[in-house]
C-alpha cells in the first residue's frame, strides 16, 4: 500500500466523481487520498501545496479537462507551465468530466435518461451537452444519481481517457 495520493481537480463536479473512485477503488491502494480543488485558488498556493506533497514523497495527479485544446499534449504543456509540474503527473479528461459521468451508464440507464451516444462514445460530451440531459433535475442530484448506478467496466469502453486513467491508477 502506498502512502498517500493527492488528486487535484478543477471543481466540485470533479471532486464528486473522484470521491466515488476513491471510495470504490482507490482506498485499498493508499493510506489516504486527498482531493483538493484548484479552480479559484492562487497559482502560488497550488504550487506550494504540490511542493509539500513532493517533500513528503507522496504521489499526486493533476486532473484537467481537455476543453477546447487541439490535443491532450497541448493541454498538458499549458498545465505543466502554469504549475511548474511534470506532465507525467497530469491527466486530461476528454473532453470534460461530464463525459466520464455519462461513460459509466449502462444501456438501460442511457435509455431511461433519453441519452443517445454517437458511436458508443462520450468523448464529445461537454458540460453544455450534459446540461441538456439534466432537464428539470438539480444538476448535483443528477450527478449523484449517475454515480449510484456507475459501471466502471462500461466507462472504460466508452471513453479512452477514462480507460487510460483506469489502467494507470485504478488497477489493483
Amino acid at each position: 500500500m502506498s502512502r498517500g495520493l493527492y488528486i487535484f481537480v478543477e471543481g466540485d463536479d470533479d471532486k464528486r466523481f473522484f470521491s466515488y473512485l476513491r471510495d470504490k477503488i482507490l482506498n485499498s491502494k493508499y493510506e489516504y487520498i486527498k482531493i483538493p480543488t484548484y479552480a479559484g485558488e492562487k497559482k502560488s498556493r497550488i504550487k506550494s501545496y504540490i511542493s509539500s506533497i513532493e517533500s513528503m514523497n507522496s504521489k499526486y495527479i493533476f486532473v484537467a479537462d481537455k476543453d477546447n485544446f487541439v490535443n491532450i499534449e497541448q493541454k498538458k504543456e499549458k498545465i505543466a507551465e502554469i504549475y511548474q509540474i511534470a506532465s507525467s503527473n497530469i491527466e486530461i479528461v476528454v473532453v470534460e468530466i461530464e463525459s466520464w459521468y455519462i461513460a459509466g451508464l449502462n444501456d438501460e440507464e442511457l435509455k431511461k435518461r433519453k441519452i443517445k451516444l454517437k458511436n458508443n462514445t462520450t468523448e464529445y460530451i461537454t458540460k453544455e451537452i450534459f446540461d441538456k440531459f439534466v432537464k428539470d433535475d438539480i444538476r448535483t442530484s443528477y450527478m449523484m444519481d449517475i454515480i449510484d448506478s456507475y459501471d466502471i467496466e462500461i466507462a472504460k469502453t466508452r471513453n479512452e481517457s477514462f480507460k487510460s486513467f483506469y489502467h494507470k491508477y485504478l488497477i489493483l
